[in-house]
């Protein structure tokens, strides 16, 4: 079914360099941001997912 709505189409080709051409341009921008980030930006980023200010839940009852 998908192959006679493809065949049917006769621009899916251009469509496909485009898609292509912006996956490789958005691939090597985001590369190039990652290598621009300082070592301290990529640190900080990491800690927020551990450090949010909440304190952690235990399941297991409190000892005294």
């Amino acid at each position: 079914m998908y192959k006679q709505i493809l065949q049917s189409l006769e621009s899916v080709a251009p469509l496909a360099v485009f898609a292509l051409i912006v996956f490789i341009t958005f691939f090597v921008l985001m590369a190039i941001w990652i290598k621009k980030r300082n070592d301290s930006y990529i640190q900080h980023m990491s800690d927020l997912p551990l450090n949010d200010g909440v304190p952690a839940v235990s399941d297991s009852p409190e000892q005294s």
